[in-house]
């Protein structure tokens, strides 16, 4: 009887602490998940306006940190993940270092030797667009939310490029 009773709170114990890992695992993801919605979200502020080009430097500097950060957090992550979750994780660490290189390279565009021309500073401002809309749609991935919207004009994406694809009506389509 007391075998019995030992193995039944060693169990327990067991399925406690499996709980309480699973409980620090999602608020983990949580985390992340977080700082890359508050990071794009700060994005679209900054670039809501005009800002003198060492502002827009130092914005885009620490922006590329923090983006390379959320990359090396989701990668950490994704190794210690269900298989389910894992390739969501392993997404938002690809957006995330895509758009740590688009913002280093819109920063290298902006205080290099020479002064840009408006058609490069449009090309790295579009780029780091880009891969700001890649880090929201792997962050709503891993989320389970809707897809958001893709900028205004943006053409749907092709199906098997995993990118934003328009909803489809639900219900019984007219015939």
């Amino acid at each position: 009887m007391a075998a019995v009773l030992a193995l039944l709170g060693g169990a327990a114990l067991w399925w406690r602490s499996r709980r309480q890992a699973a409980t620090r695992f999602d608020g983990r993801v949580d985390a992340v998940a977080r700082q890359g919605r508050q990071l794009v979200t700060e994005l679209r502020a900054a670039r809501s306006g005009p800002l003198p080009a060492d502002v827009a430097a130092a914005t885009a500097l620490d922006a590329e940190s923090r983006a390379r950060t959320l990359a090396t957090d989701a990668d950490d992550l994704a190794r210690q993940a269900t298989e389910e979750r894992a390739p969501a994780l392993r997404s938002v660490s690809a957006s995330a270092s895509a758009l740590a290189g688009a913002l280093g390279s819109e920063r290298t565009v902006r205080v290099g030797p020479q002064a840009p021309t408006q058609e490069q500073l449009a090309y790295a401002r579009a780029l780091t667009d880009t891969r700001s809309a890649d880090l929201e749609r792997a962050l709503q991935t891993l989320s389970g939310d809707e897809p958001w919207p893709p900028p205004a004009g943006a053409p749907p994406q092709d199906p098997g490029s995993g990118t934003w694809q328009p909803p489809t009506a639900k219900g019984p389509q007219p015939g």
